[in-house]
């Protein structure tokens, strides 16, 4: 699962490479700069920006999980570590210059995009009385973000803190759509008929869909043409691509055959995350308890958001802004 996938992080600026031609580079479908990558760069690019624009435009974050963005900027912070070689090579390097401005502008673009946009759910939050759905966003990404940096841990190649956040951030990024899934799931299980769906958000939810197909077919031709394994890749991009073929048929179609299954674990996962919590600390046990109520109430007819206009966030039973983890 890799995002400007590197074949290993020694990539970090000190792999010179073939880029001679930029030019050239565009055409050529062999190595790690073949088209699909290429192209899934620039969706994955363009999706970013335009989520970006929809949430100023709108000046709202309905839709949008919370959890997702969140986990997308570990993904990009702990696997970027190397920006700073990629910058060194651009100076040092000039032949490399067109490789290393093409990894710069888009490793940069990514981190700063991300930062703005958690900065905007608290900011438009504050602003407008509260447009994140917190009540949706209920997917526990501690079960994500804890037991895999254990693994990467322990199962990187190289026992060095680069080797180990490259390696976490592809376990992560398997799992990154997953929180605006389960948002996306809950919208029809709160709301008649086809649930609060924002077209912004699904052209956003498209372009990341794809661009991870177009990923999982650059690993499949590295794979034939050189020599390049990475079954971690292979297996995380499979779950991705199920999910959002899942997800687009829902949308369109109002068919699915996850959504069950996903809102079922996502339940078991925050009873057991409550346990572990209680067990851990417990002097919590109110605010556990709170949870848990908030929980319980959204399943209700009505516990829903009110009004069909983006601008207006007045929910029933509106849950605050503190149970974003």
């Amino acid at each position: 699962m890799a995002t400007l996938v590197q074949e290993t992080p020694v990539y970090a600026g000190h792999e010179i490479g073939h880029l001679s031609n930029a030019a050239a580079k565009w055409v050529d479908l062999s190595g790690s700069w073949n088209l699909f990558r290429r192209a899934g760069d620039l969706l994955h690019l363009g999706g970013t920006l335009f989520l970006l624009v929809s949430i100023l435009l709108r000046r709202s974050t309905l839709g949008i999980s919370w959890k997702t963005q969140f986990l997308y900027t570990v993904v990009f912070f702990t696997r970027y570590l190397d920006l700073p070689d990629n910058i060194w090579t651009y100076r040092n390097f000039p032949q490399e210059a067109a490789k290393m401005e093409y990894l710069i502008l888009f490793k940069g673009t990514y981190m700063l995009v991300q930062v703005v946009i958690l900065f905007l759910f608290f900011r438009f939050n504050a602003a407008t009385n509260g447009t994140y759905e917190t009540h949706k966003d209920t997917f526990n990404i501690w079960f994500v973000l804890v037991p895999y940096f254990i693994i990467a841990a322990l199962f990187a190649q190289r026992r060095t803190v680069s080797e180990i956040c490259w390696t976490y951030s592809e376990y992560i990024e398997a799992f990154v759509m997953v929180p605006q899934y389960v948002f996306q799931y809950r919208n029809e299980k709160q709301s008649p008929g086809r649930g609060d769906r924002h077209p912004s958000v699904f052209i956003w939810i498209m372009c990341i869909g794809l661009y991870r197909c177009l990923y999982f077919l650059n690993w499949m031709w590295k794979e034939l043409h050189n020599d390049y394994v990475a079954p971690h890749s292979l297996i995380g991009g499979s779950l991705q691509i199920l999910l959002f073929s899942d997800f687009l048929t829902y949308y369109i179609c109002d068919i699915s055959c996850l959504r069950t299954l996903v809102l079922y674990s996502d339940d078991k996962i925050n009873d057991a995350g409550d346990a572990i919590e209680l067990r851990a600390f417990p002097s919590r046990a109110p605010e556990v308890e709170q949870k848990r109520l908030r929980r319980r109430n959204r399943n209700e007819p009505g516990y829903q958001q009110v009004g069909t206009d983006l601008g207006d966030p007045t929910m029933v039973g509106r849950p605050e802004f503190d149970d974003i983890l």
